[in-house]
């Protein structure tokens, strides 16, 4: 069973290769024959493990993708390395407030989304709720976050 923050909707409905490892550099490919979302996570079936041990061996380590067999996300859709390192800003008060230092998974849905930590321009780092209430705007294209009612935040 993998276990996905993206839940259902994670690229492993349709990949055809993942690579399992502790690290991406030391991870070894497999093929997927089968990807099925189950209540508790995906059934992830490949070439390359046929047996309970083969299972055992890989329990606890990392999945990976290439970036070039991810579909390209649809509009207002985004891949978290696209987003980390992007200037913040507040559109309240239009003026910058960092950058993104990284994406929380946050499991529980009921707090408002993932946690997503940012970098202030005075060097704090601060955490805040990835949902509509904070996110004003994601734009990859032109590299910027906009944020709204900060001011609740920090």
């Amino acid at each position: 069973m993998v276990r996905s923050s993206a839940g259902e909707q994670s690229a492993l409905r349709y990949i055809k290769n993942i690579y399992v490892g502790s690290s991406s550099s030391d991870a070894q490919p497999l093929s997927v024959t089968e990807a099925a979302w189950m209540p508790k996570g995906w059934k992830v079936s490949v070439n390359e493990i046929e047996s309970e041990d083969a299972v055992d061996s890989i329990k606890g380590q990392s999945l990976f993708a290439l970036r070039t067999d991810l579909q390209e996300p649809e509009a207002n859709e985004f891949y978290v390395e696209d987003i980390v390192g992007l200037p913040v800003w507040d559109c309240d008060a239009s003026r910058p407030i960092g950058n993104l230092m990284g994406v929380e998974p946050v499991s529980d849905r009921s707090i408002g989304g993932d946690r997503w930590w940012i970098r202030t321009q005075t060097g704090k780092e601060v955490a805040i709720p990835a949902n509509a209430r904070y996110v004003e705007e994601v734009n990859t294209k032109q590299g910027y976050i906009r944020l709204r009612n900060v001011g609740e935040l920090c």
